[in-house]
């Protein structure tokens, strides 16, 4: 190779020589821009993907303190954990007054009262929490005698449900008589995250379709 160029006319390596300080520059600088540009893309749709599972991360936080928080309130009314005022009202009266809470609180389909071996004493007129005795979350309660919120546990109905359970301790003895348990369809946190999702990807449509779990 270096033969045949020796051969070539001054003019013909002159030319070669332009032509190579003309190229290769742009060659170099075309492959740097490429480089860093998509190494920003890549920067900006981490970062994006970030904020976006931080903003759903923390909303589920804020969810499942409401659901801790709520179902303590419930084991904490008058007329279940006191005898005495638990006497006075009927079970009717006692069920009027769950349904009152399911209509004022969001995203619960069922609110239940179950005695220490796992049977429903009192329910909602909504869907029914039936077979709770082997759960986990009520064993939890059980054990520890403090509230506790279950994982995502499937039906065979193919929906989900997210359980709530706190123990109602009896005024003045400090007795435990009882367990409170609630059910919260995850469809409900679908709806609750769809405004998070649509807010967030209002500027990047093409970067909108994620899944998460």
């Amino acid at each position: 190779m270096r033969n045949r160029l020796k051969r070539l006319p001054l003019r013909i390596k002159a030319i070669i020589f332009a032509i190579a300080l003309s190229t290769i520059p742009v060659i170099l600088t075309g492959t740097i821009t490429f480089y860093l540009a998509s190494e920003d893309l890549t920067n900006y749709v981490v970062k994006y993907q970030q904020s976006r599972a931080i903003a759903i991360a923390n909303q589920v936080g804020e969810l499942m303190f409401e659901r801790y928080q709520e179902v303590q309130e419930i084991a904490n009314l008058s007329i279940l954990n006191d005898p005495r005022i638990s006497k006075l009202t009927s079970s009717g009266e006692r069920k009027a007054v769950l349904n009152k809470y399911m209509k004022n609180l969001k995203g619960y389909d069922s609110i239940a009262v179950a005695d220490l071996k796992g049977n429903i004493i009192l329910q909602s007129n909504e869907a029914a929490i039936t077979n709770i005795s082997k759960q986990d979350y009520f064993q939890q309660v059980i054990k520890t005698n403090r509230p506790t919120i279950a994982q995502p546990i499937p039906s065979s109905i193919g929906q989900s449900f997210i359980f709530a359970a706190a123990p109602i301790i009896e005024i003045g003895n400090s007795k435990t008589r009882g367990i409170v348990i609630t059910r919260t369809p995850t469809t409900y946190l679908d709806e609750e995250f769809k405004e998070t999702q649509e807010q967030l990807a209002k500027d990047d449509r093409e970067l909108a379709t994620e899944e998460y779990h």
